[in-house]
């Protein structure tokens, strides 16, 4: 059985985020409530703000890209999806196409003819996630090119 995904997707899928997400928003929630500093000098509202305005942004930015990480595999037929919870399996015939940005380095996704368990598509990092700069320079990922030639889909 050939693995799809990258073998970090439990990290950048639950340890990741959640390191993040509490990380910055105990440091956005020091800046409101003078934690730490006790020199009772505050930042203006507009640095809390932004600082308030990028931590939004950033977990909502992982929320979307990472939470939703697929494990994948598959052998010469099927498709093996996992959650880390459930595991479903997925004929190759029932792929309608895999979708790769290269330049912002975003998670391959696979869509489905007929929806899943999971939804319509799922997302995954390929193995190359992170070889720096490999997703600007280098070629669609081996493992996702290998995927798409075995369901007849062109890149």
């Amino acid at each position: 059985m050939e693995r799809i995904s990258s073998r970090l997707t439990f990290v950048w899928k639950f340890i990741f985020p959640s390191v993040w997400i509490v990380g910055f928003g105990i440091g956005a929630l020091g800046l409101w409530v003078d934690m730490g500093q006790g020199n009772g000098h505050l930042p203006s509202v507009e640095k809390k703000r932004e600082i308030l305005v990028a931590w939004i942004g950033g977990t909502t930015f992982l929320l979307w890209t990472c939470v939703g990480l697929k494990k994948v595999r598959m052998d010469s037929e099927r498709l093996y999806i996992s959650n880390f919870r459930t595991e479903i399996s997925v004929p190759l015939t029932d792929i309608e196409d895999i979708t790769y940005h290269r330049w912002l380095n975003l998670p391959a996704i696979i869509h489905f003819r007929i929806p899943t368990v999971f939804g319509p598509s799922i997302k995954l990092l390929p193995p190359e996630f992170l070889i720096p700069f490999y997703w600007w320079w280098g070629p669609i990922p081996p493992a996702i090119k290998n995927l798409k030639e075995r369901v007849g889909l062109k890149d």
